[in-house]
């Protein structure tokens, strides 16, 4: 999980500035940045719609399509420290994915038929974010909720889940892609649009994940829900730093040398610095934490 080192306050105390430890790129703006933005689809204005989703009876899962296009990928140099620039074109094929991260009661169904291990939020495997040296802990209540994103897998627990619902993990391209389309405005996110670290604390004074899709005023045009806070989600990317050479074809980055992957969007436990469309996270494949989920692509 990205564990990030805030670099300006934007008007939060300092015992909040001090929370996050270095690991992911930010922007001075993590909402839209509308002149930024534009270009990010060939036809219409960015945020215009697909077709309605469509409900896998069998899985549970609901696929919203994202029609193609080309867009602004990441930041220009000097905007962050690096790791998301340069800014560069993306082709991006027209994809299918899940309106929500991937719950608990949609993982149980893998479960029920074999295909997937149970989630380790009892076993003191898996790590609770924004707690004195990230200890292994047990989860309940919110963080096991049927609606709420399912937690403390690692990336092949997440890859089997993948088999079994017919998807895969989204390329960062795919995400941003999908990102990107996401609420009008320059503003960056908060309470209660995106389920996030605001003054109350943690998950908007929750210390917990929101059920998915609970934050109405975060849903994209398309109807995607939770892109931006809840908990980070997994990419099928190898993190490189940089955009230098990266695919320009919405594919995912393959680097046989890279010992992380890259995850994207934040989480209830990040401040809103972090909780951005271009911010890069990185994290292990054997990464299991509390607030680390994953949703699909097709």
């Amino acid at each position: 999980m990205p564990r990030c080192e805030r670099k300006g306050s934007m008007g939060r105390g300092a015992a909040a500035v001090a929370l996050l430890a270095t690991a992911c790129g930010r922007t001075p703006l993590p909402g839209i940045d509308r002149e930024a933005a534009d270009g990010r689809v060939p036809t219409g204005e960015p945020g215009e719609p697909g077709e309605p989703p469509t409900v896998d009876s069998s899985t549970g899962l609901v696929w919203v399509r994202i029609p193609g296009g080309v867009f602004t990928m990441g930041v220009a140099a000097g905007e962050d420290d690096g790791r998301a620039a340069p800014r560069h074109r993306v082709v991006v094929p027209t994809f299918e994915m899940t309106r929500s991260e991937i719950t608990n009661g949609q993982y149980a169904r893998c479960v029920e038929v074999g295909a997937c291990p149970p989630p380790h939020v009892a076993d003191f495997t898996c790590r609770r974010a924004e707690v004195e040296g990230w200890p292994f802990d047990v989860f309940s209540g919110a963080f096991v909720a049927a609606d709420a994103p399912v937690v403390c897998l690692d990336a092949a627990e997440a890859a089997a889940f993948a088999g079994y619902a017919g998807g895969r993990l989204p390329s960062e391209a795919e995400w941003e892609y999908a990102a990107s389309r996401g609420p009008a405005g320059d503003d960056a996110p908060a309470c209660p649009d995106v389920q996030m670290r605001d003054l109350a604390g943690p998950g908007c004074g929750t210390s917990a994940p929101a059920t998915v899709c609970a934050r109405p005023a975060g849903v994209s045009a398309d109807g995607v829900c939770d892109l931006l806070g809840n908990v980070w989600e997994r990419t099928a990317d190898d993190f490189v730093f940089g955009y230098t050479d990266a695919p320009a074809d919405g594919s995912a980055r393959r680097d046989s040398t890279a010992d992380r992957q890259v995850q994207r969007g934040g989480s209830y436990s990040n401040d809103a610095d972090v909780v951005g469309v271009t911010v890069r996270g990185t994290g292990r494949s054997g990464d299991r934490f509390s607030n680390l989920g994953f949703r699909l692509v097709r």
